[in-house]
């Protein structure tokens, strides 16, 4: 499966969205690394179910 989340800068915050099944994926942090951990924490959480299924998620921002 695959995720594209488009990623913007604004008044200090990196943001990141995806249109996903049933319901976007938001999230946001102060530096990139944050927004990374952030997206991948978010997308696993959205996704539990396929994952413990063994789907495997690619994510593109």
């Amino acid at each position: 499966m695959l995720v594209t989340f488009e990623v913007t800068y604004a008044e200090g915050w990196w943001s990141a969205s995806a249109d996903a099944p049933e319901n976007a994926i938001y999230t946001q942090g102060k530096s990139v690394g944050e927004l990374i951990d952030n997206i991948l924490e978010a997308t696993s959480l959205h996704y539990a179910e396929e994952l413990g299924a063994g789907e495997r998620i690619t994510i593109v921002t």
